[in-house]
């Protein structure tokens, strides 16, 4: 079993295919891919946490496409999760919905206990930060064209989101994250 993360899908939203340049022509085509790229990297047994903002569609079409994602699926909620903070239904396909969330896990390179804070959000500080804790957020999308421009990239956080560099519309897993924010194990 591995762990996963990603945030920012953006399901059934078409305007963010301008503001990302996401390639494609029609939503249906990013849509497609995006499931595709999901269940290409995630099994089944794995866990996926998703940080925020899955999709812009309504009950049915947000139902039909988490019914074809792979993995147990956990999200914090952002700030366009309004139809599944409003559907039992919806939420009932997460192991559980949460606002944010400290995860304690295990590093699989060195078999150390490791701490994620999970929030949709990206923030300056976070618990156990001084501690060697890693910071795990979306949002702001590629950080290029957004509307929510941010020049902090600190110690030990990452940006999970799907339009971020070399995530490219792909979750990805703890390895990842642990690489990619050079993370050296301190006390926690």
């Amino acid at each position: 079993m591995s762990t996963y993360f990603t945030s920012d899908l953006h399901f059934w939203h078409k305007k963010i295919m301008e503001y990302e340049d996401r390639p494609f022509d029609t939503v249906e085509e990013m849509n497609e891919a995006l499931i595709h790229n999901w269940n290409n990297t995630v099994k089944p047994i794995d866990d996926v946490y998703i940080l925020g903002d899955v999709s812009f569609g309504n009950e049915e079409q947000t139902l039909k496409i988490l019914n074809r994602l792979n993995g147990n699926m956990h999200l914090i909620y952002g700030n366009h999760d309004h139809v599944i903070k409003k559907s039992k239904m919806l939420q009932g396909k997460f192991a559980w919905c949460k606002d944010y969330y400290v995860l304690k896990t295990i590093n699989p390179f060195t078999g150390n206990k490791i701490k994620l804070v999970l929030f949709h959000f990206p923030i300056n500080v976070w618990e156990g930060k001084n501690y060697g804790s890693i910071h795990c957020y979306g949002h702001v999308h590629s950080n290029q064209k957004t509307h929510h421009p941010m020049t902090f990239i600190g110690k030990n956080s990452y940006n999970v989101g799907g339009d971020f560099g070399i995530n490219n519309l792909t979750p990805i897993s703890l390895e990842q994250v642990l690489i990619n924010t050079n993370y050296k194990e301190e006390r926690l």
